[in-house]
């Protein structure tokens, strides 16, 4: 009767085989995530949708001023077809734009010059705190009149209402990313006696980031919503005034396409300032 006999595994081939085990566990798991992202993406926005649709067939919305869906997307593709809506909306899209884009980058720039120096320096965050916790809660639409006196009723009144806007959402989360930064890499700064600026551009600030680009969403989406709201007090172009137009002459469908356009693009911005995120702070996905 003869044995056969199996060499043992060296110690390092069989941790080997424990770190793929555990790769392959991890990447699992990540796919599964990503998997349930999607379907759970989907399948709200169409149940929404679904909802939408058995509320108007049923009579519980005027079907006159909120269509079903179906009825809406079919307005919608006739204006694509031949022409009407995808003019219009290029048009007051790209007016927008150019309020919205220098309106971001300046309150965003400013935001963060105030948030890191509030952060960072005491005697800043005590002057300035009060300030800020006092004008924030002010709806930013409601001081546009006093910008128009400013800056005259031209796009500069609404760049400044964009840029109001964005700041106050960077600079609050900037401040609050730095203060509230754990301790214990403070601690390792002052253990390796780093330089005060090296302890908070290489340490302190990355640590910051998340709650930092948390405020750039939020402040985007905050510069959108008061954008639409100045096209709608007055402006003869953009993407506010056109649906504000639409509404009035009962034209639903091109309403509704406005918000459309709109909802689409706070997404794809999103998805682009999230896609920057992972590229900024890839440790902080979950």
């Amino acid at each position: 009767m003869s044995t056969t006999l199996t060499p043992k595994a060296s110690p390092q081939a069989r941790e080997a085989v424990i770190d793929q085990e555990a790769i392959d566990r991890v990447v699992a798991s990540r796919r599964r995530t990503t998997a349930l992202r999607i379907v759970m993406g989907l399948l709200v926005p169409i149940l929404v949708l679904a909802i939408w649709e058995a509320l108007s067939r049923f009579g519980v919305f005027q079907r006159q001023f909120i269509p079903p869906p179906t009825e809406v997307f079919a307005g919608m593709i006739r204006g694509i077809q031949d022409g009407t809506l995808t003019a219009a909306i290029a048009h007051h899209g790209w007016v927008s734009l150019q309020r919205l884009v220098p309106g971001f980058i300046l309150g965003v720039i400013g935001g963060l010059v105030v948030g890191i120096a509030m952060g960072i320096f005491s005697l800043v965050r005590y002057g300035l705190q009060p300030l800020i916790s006092a004008t924030y809660p002010i709806p930013k639409i409601a001081i546009f009149p006093i910008l128009i006196v400013i800056f005259g009723i031209g796009d500069e009144s609404k760049i400044a209402v964009v840029v109001i806007a964005v700041f106050f959402m960077v600079a609050i989360n900037t401040t609050t990313g730095i203060i509230y930064s754990p301790k214990i890499y403070r601690e390792v700064g002052t253990a390796f006696k780093l330089p005060r600026w090296v302890e908070y551009t290489k340490v302190i600030i990355p640590v910051a980031l998340p709650s930092i680009l948390a405020g750039v969403r939020l402040g985007l989406g905050n510069a959108l919503i008061v954008l639409v709201g100045a096209e709608f007090v007055s402006s003869q172009a953009g993407l506010g005034y056109y649906i504000w137009n639409a509404w009035q002459i009962l034209d639903i469908n091109a309403m509704f396409g406005g918000l459309i356009v709109i909802a689409l693009f706070g997404i794809l911005t999103n998805w682009g300032l999230l896609a920057l995120e992972k590229k900024l702070i890839p440790w902080s996905q979950a």
